[in-house]
């Protein structure tokens, strides 16, 4: 059976967790192109000049794509490396045995995920959205509530005097 290297990375645009694999002979013989099967919009990239490798990979957590070199030795020898993305200071990608790849790009995958739905909401479940909601409505049900200049929305809607808007 042929020896093999795998590569894992998420993809910058679709999100998806990115684990391909290829022969050891492939990887010293020819440059690589390993493109995302979800959406086609991103792939990591390997070249040799026999000595050392090259490769161009694809960050899913600052979006932009990283050059790394390293030796062939490190490449495809041992359980494997993994590479930082420099504006995160985060592992990005992975390259080595199967096993180990297809685990620490699944780790990467949810913490991607993660990382981008606390960007897009400031809640993420709905039960304690709607709890804390509940809460600011009683408070300034009971006129706990009050804005910078000092009015508050139990007073009627008068306009507040720090933005000009009114009270709703």
């Amino acid at each position: 059976m042929e020896e093999t290297r795998s590569f894992g990375y998420v993809c910058p645009k679709c999100g998806k967790a990115v684990v391909a694999r290829r022969s050891k002979f492939a990887l010293s013989a020819a440059a690589v192109r390993m493109e995302c099967p979800k959406c086609g919009e991103s792939a990591l990239e390997v070249q040799t000049d026999g000595v050392r490798f090259r490769l161009w990979v694809p960050c899913g957590l600052c979006g932009g794509v990283h050059q790394a070199e390293c030796s062939a030795q490190e490449l495809l020898e041992g359980r494997g490396i993994a590479l930082a993305c420099p504006e995160t200071k985060q592992l990005c990608c992975y390259a080595g045995e199967e096993s180990q790849v297809m685990a620490r790009t699944e780790e990467l995958a949810i913490r991607v995920d993660k990382e981008r739905s606390e960007q897009r909401e400031a809640f993420t479940d709905n039960v304690i959205m709607y709890e804390v909601l509940s809460e600011l409505k009683d408070m300034a049900g009971r006129g706990s509530v009050r804005c910078a200049c000092g009015c508050t929305p139990a007073a009627g809607p008068r306009a507040s005097a720090s933005t000009g808007m009114p009270w709703i």
